[in-house]
């Protein structure tokens, strides 16, 4: 027999988050709401979910009904419990636990953020050589293909930027045009880091590209859009700065080039 019964959902308050560089949302409330479902009273199951932000700090929670312990909690079960104008990422897939259970999820706030942490690109990703570069995500448009070449799998990097572009669809910025997906990497730290563009003497003398065009930026971190290294080729260097979060060697007066685009051989 089926009964008409009600998803209760607690009322949410999202505490302003604040981002560094300055970025907070802004602190809403969301008033409570009934949504109706049909279900098996027998069968039924209901799990609390909890969203958390990058800093694991709550920003709301919901309930969810199933039928039987371990269905799929699907992102669209999310989409009328989550806090407004925000995206979900589920690391794993979600399943209903016993009743009554908690879960946690990650939510992120819509669009661009400024966000610094360290990321570790998983070991293996699709692509052979790691995780790809995907130019301006986010920026130019919605449909940006990856590079084919980016950052060695098993290697730590800085981030200071996210571009959420759509659930389980995000992005991290690693230096001024080139961004990771998190589906090709692990978040392993949320302290916040220096990036005050200092430099200081490197530590090799010569340099060589790697078998692609290497971009350059200058100290600001503003890229330089009309000069670049030649693939495959050895550069004199004096200088390396932390620009943006991005390890970096000086090549002329104000151009520098990122470490990733680097071999680590030295000439």
């Amino acid at each position: 027999m089926k009964k008409l019964t009600s998803i209760l959902l607690s009322g949410l308050f999202i505490s302003g988050m604040v981002f560094s560089g300055g970025m907070t949302t802004t602190a809403t409330n969301i008033m409570a709401a009934d949504t109706s479902t049909t279900t098996d009273q027998a069968d039924q199951v209901t799990n609390t979910v909890v969203f958390k932000d990058l800093y694991g700090k709550t920003v709301g929670s919901g309930k969810v009904m199933g039928n039987a312990v371990g269905d799929a909690i699907d992102l669209k079960m999310l989409d009328s419990i989550k806090p407004k104008d925000s995206y979900v990422y589920l690391e794993t897939p979600l399943f209903f636990k016993a009743d009554g259970s908690s879960q946690s999820v990650t939510d992120y706030p819509e669009g661009m953020n400024h966000f610094y942490g360290v990321v570790r690109i998983n070991d293996k990703t699709e692509h052979s050589f790691g995780a790809p570069f995907y130019p301006f995500a986010g920026v130019d448009n919605l449909e940006f293909a990856p590079t084919n070449y980016g950052l060695p799998n098993g290697t730590e990097w800085k981030v200071f930027e996210i571009s959420v572009v759509d659930d389980n669809d995000y992005y991290y910025r690693v230096d001024n045009t080139d961004w990771i997906s998190a589906k090709d990497m692990t978040l392993i730290s949320t302290t916040p880091i220096t990036a005050d563009n200092s430099m200081r003497k490197s530590d090799r003398s010569i340099i060589t590209t790697k078998n692609h065009i290497a971009f350059l930026t200058n100290l600001d971190g503003k890229q330089v859009y009309d000069r670049a290294l030649a693939p495959n080729t050895p550069w004199y260097t004096d200088k390396m700065a932390l620009i943006n979060g991005v390890k970096m060697y000086r090549v002329s007066t104000n151009e520098w080039v990122k470490e990733s685009d680097l071999t680590y051989k030295v000439a």
